[in-house]
């Protein structure tokens, strides 16, 4: 069996939630057109990040916010633009 003194594990909690507020508050994680910052939910927030190996995408533009808009449409000699 391997013995964890008490000590080190409420150590390493408290770490852990100053990386959290540390990520709440880092201002390169914040969204600059809302300028709300990152919120860490979860203390193993760290841990979790530092198991990443691939991150996946689609061409939907969920992660890279593509915004469409509707220009013009002309349905039986009726502009419908702008």
């Amino acid at each position: 069996y391997q013995i964890v003194p008490i000590s080190l594990y409420v150590c390493f909690e408290i770490v852990k939630l100053l990386l959290g507020l540390q990520i709440n508050l880092d201002p390169q994680m914040m969204d600059p057109d809302t300028r709300q910052f990152a919120l860490a939910r979860t203390a193993d927030l760290v841990e979790e990040m530092g198991q990443v190996q691939h991150i996946f995408s689609d061409k939907t533009g969920t992660i890279t916010r593509n915004e469409m808009r509707f220009a013009r449409c002309c349905i039986e000699s009726q502009d419908l633009g702008e």
